[in-house]
């Protein structure tokens, strides 16, 4: 499975109009080589770096139950828990719904962005609001296949 970006490369810098500092809008994104057994697709957006800085991962967009029919999101995926067509946001690191664009701290080094899909053999069937760990978990024995796509931004870029 391949993940790519019509706005950026894999291994080079987001462009600020996907960032805090710009528009803070999602970025398009597509997908291809998916197994022909797939039911739905999970999108993750994470940053590892902010480890070092929060204690933890920051986990920019959660969107599962990508219908399988779906092999690309637009630019600028609503902000809402249910996205008509689209899917369902999990909750982000601040407790939202929807993408939060690159936001490191001023004066730290470039931040890699982690975005990765899974194409599982399961639809999920969440009652409640759902985080990263918790989706993984769930997700970890239905995994078909994943893909990922690795941005960079830091504040000092333009």
């Amino acid at each position: 499975m391949i993940l790519k970006s019509n706005t950026f490369n894999n291994n080079e810098h987001i462009p600020k109009k996907y960032a805090c500092d710009g528009d803070d809008i999602s970025p398009a994104l597509s997908w291809g080589d998916v197994p022909s057994s797939c039911a739905s697709f999970v999108l993750v957006m994470d940053d590892p770096d902010a480890l070092e800085i929060i204690g933890k991962v920051f986990d920019h967009w959660i969107l599962y139950n990508i219908p399988a029919s779906l092999t690309s999101l637009e630019e600028n995926i609503e902000k809402v828990k249910e996205v008509a067509g689209r899917g369902t946001h999990g909750l982000t690191t601040r407790g939202t719904f929807g993408y939060i664009g690159p936001c490191p701290p001023s004066n730290t080094k470039v931040h890699k962005y982690l975005f990765t899909i899974y194409a599982l053999n399961v639809v999920l069937d969440y009652t409640r609001d759902v985080e990263k760990e918790e989706l993984l978990k769930d997700i970890k024995d239905n995994i078909l296949q994943t893909a990922q796509l690795v941005g960079y931004y830091s504040r000092s870029d333009d």
